[in-house]
C-alpha cells in the first residue's frame, strides 16, 4: 500500500467505516485501486507510522511536481517564453524597467500560464507549484 495524498473532500474511512473525519489518506493498493482511510487505519493497514505516511505523501507530491515541470519545459509555449526572454535580454542588456519587461513578454507569459493550468490539473497539483 502506498499513501498518495490527504484529502478533506472524503470524510469516511473505507476500512472501518468511521465518518465525520477531518481528512482521509488516499491509499493506492497493489492492484492500482484507491481507498480512503482515516489516518489510524492508513498506518495500521500499511505497516507504516504517521511520519512515514507523511513522507510518502510529500515524496509523491514532489514526483508529480517534477513530472509536470518536465512536461511544461518541453511545451512550445515555454520554449517561446524562454526565447523571448533571451531576445529581450540580448537586445536591451538589462536596460528595461520591470514594467516594460512585463509588458513586452506578456503574450508569451500568458500562453505559459494557460499551459501551466492544464498541466497542473493533469498531474493533480496546483499551478503555483510550477
Amino acid at each position: 500500500m502506498k499513501a498518495l495524498y490527504i484529502t478533506d473532500e472524503i470524510d469516511t474511512c473505507d476500512c472501518c467505516g468511521r465518518t465525520d473525519l477531518k481528512a482521509t489518506v488516499a491509499m493506492q493498493l497493489s492492484d492500482g485501486g484507491i481507498l480512503h482511510y482515516g489516518r489510524t487505519c492508513a498506518a495500521r493497514n500499511s505497516g507504516k507510522d504517521q511520519r512515514q505516511i507523511k513522507q510518502e505523501i510529500a515524496d509523491n507530491k514532489q514526483a508529480r511536481i517534477d513530472a509536470a515541470f518536465d512536461e511544461l519545459r518541453e511545451t512550445p509555449a515555454m520554449q517561446a517564453w524562454y526565447g523571448k526572454r533571451i531576445e529581450l535580454y540580448a537586445k536591451y542588456k538589462g536596460r528595461l524597467s520591470s514594467a516594460e519587461w512585463a509588458r513586452m513578454i506578456a503574450p508569451e507569459a500568458d500562453a505559459v500560464e494557460q499551459v501551466k493550468q492544464q498541466i497542473a490539473q493533469k498531474h493533480g497539483i496546483s499551478a503555483c507549484c510550477l
